[in-house]
């Protein structure tokens, strides 16, 4: 799993050292409010290319990662942050990560990560970066459905509120 160097995260179905190789895709979202874009560097080389990552975007990355690798966050020519693979899932998969600003009142950068497990249903993360005053709620719905059997009925629609920093599975 991912995690950044002043946050533990879960070690849960992981498994260091495994001589088998997988193959690991990086999404990356930029929750980091500012006028710039982001670039992302692995070591010297710019994931992003000559397409720096603007605020409130996601993109796949099939760089190859191992345990110990650093991701630097730049906007122009400043780091926001640095985000350390501590270890990677036992399995293929994709792993999420998710820039955001600390707190409120400083330009600081902070990390969550996600990897996604090997299901045959959608999943989806839930993850609040807002760090204002207003709260919100989220929630999954069905779309109106017409019943198959009767062309004027439409099935009920089904709503659940999504709990923030949840994984559900749909």
């Amino acid at each position: 799993q991912l995690r950044h160097s002043s946050h533990k995260v879960s070690d849960e179905a992981l498994h260091v050292g495994n001589p088998l190789e997988f193959k690991h895709q990086i999404r990356v979202c930029n929750a980091f409010p500012d006028m710039g874009a982001l670039d992302i560097y692995l070591g010297a080389k710019c994931l992003t290319g000559e397409l720096p990552m603007a605020y409130k975007s996601c993109r796949d990355f099939a760089a190859p990662l191992k345990s110990g690798d650093t991701l630097e966050f730049r906007l122009g020519d400043k780091s926001k942050g640095t985000f350390s693979v501590a270890d990677l899932p036992n399995s293929d998969g994709v792993l999420l990560l998710v820039i955001h600003r600390h707190d409120s009142l400083s330009s600081a950068a902070d990390f969550e990560s996600h990897v996604f497990a090997a299901l045959d249903s959608a999943q989806v993360v839930v993850i609040d970066t807002y760090k204002g005053k207003a709260v919100a709620v989220a929630k999954i719905t069905d779309r109106s459905a017409k019943v198959p059997t009767d062309p004027k009925a439409v099935a009920p629609v089904r709503s659940e509120e999504l709990r923030y920093d949840s994984v559900v599975a749909v």
